[in-house]
């Protein structure tokens, strides 16, 4: 009785993944940094037949030689955006959900007053990179972000 549950919630979750058409696709622009801050300006478009009503990921400031000089996670949709790093998230804004075909521009600030004090040159242009961990549609699914979060390959 109990393989037969998990045999059919397993084959329930495969054709579950199977159905979700669509993806959300993430650009980023150059940050604008001043010595102990960058904000970088990130561009969501949902292409999925349904709203996501949560996005968290992860973003990462790299120098021109490789080494993170800055990050921040939180959520880009839904939850609570990281619009002030000294506040709790129970007092961040809420942001509404990234309804189909939308496409939105979540800006993050990342803190870095810590650069100069580990040796790292400060003021030297970085490139901002975003990894999404989570991604929940309004139907309850959370599909792999993995495979659903792309972002669009560079000229």
């Amino acid at each position: 009785m109990i393989s037969r549950i998990y045999i059919s919630f397993g084959v329930g979750m495969f054709f579950m993944t199977q159905l979700l058409t669509g993806q959300v696709e993430i650009t980023t622009a150059a940050p604008e940094s001043t010595p102990d801050k960058s904000l970088v300006r990130i561009q969501a478009k949902n292409s999925f037949d349904q709203p996501v009503t949560g996005m968290r990921g992860w973003v990462v400031l790299v120098d021109a030689q490789g080494r993170v000089v800055g990050q921040r996670a939180g959520w880009l949709v839904g939850g609570g955006k990281g619009v002030d790093p000294t506040k709790p998230n129970s007092e961040q804004p809420k942001t509404s959900e990234l309804v189909a075909e939308e496409s939105r521009e979540i800006v993050m600030p990342i803190d870095h007053t810590g650069v100069a004090e580990k040796g790292l040159p400060v003021g030297e242009p970085v490139k901002a990179k975003v990894i999404i961990h989570r991604l929940i549609l309004k139907d309850g699914s959370m599909p792999d972000p993995r495979k659903y979060v792309v972002e669009p390959e560079k000229n």
